[in-house]
């Protein structure tokens, strides 16, 4: 049996390493979406986190923009990475 944490457990928080296999990220890409404005990370000494449920609420904005706000604009930085 595995000690990793599967990323549909109890955890309420995901690393960067989860969030870009969900999201089927490179490292580059990844790390860009943390560090972007308007994502919600947090930091924790050198590690990287978002919650669960912010993350899920972020994805849903994000599949549904339009390009007139921030949040579309970091999106769209993101992908061009």
């Amino acid at each position: 049996m595995s000690n990793k944490k599967s990323i549909t457990g109890n955890c309420q928080t995901m690393t960067v390493r989860q969030v870009k296999e969900y999201l089927g990220l490179g490292n580059a890409a990844a790390y860009a979406l943390f560090k972007s404005e308007g994502f919600p990370s947090i930091k924790i000494g050198r590690q990287l986190f978002v919650r669960r449920q912010s993350f899920m609420d972020w994805l849903i904005k994000a599949e549904n923009c339009n390009g007139g706000d921030d949040l579309c604009q970091d999106v769209q930085t993101v992908r061009a990475v």
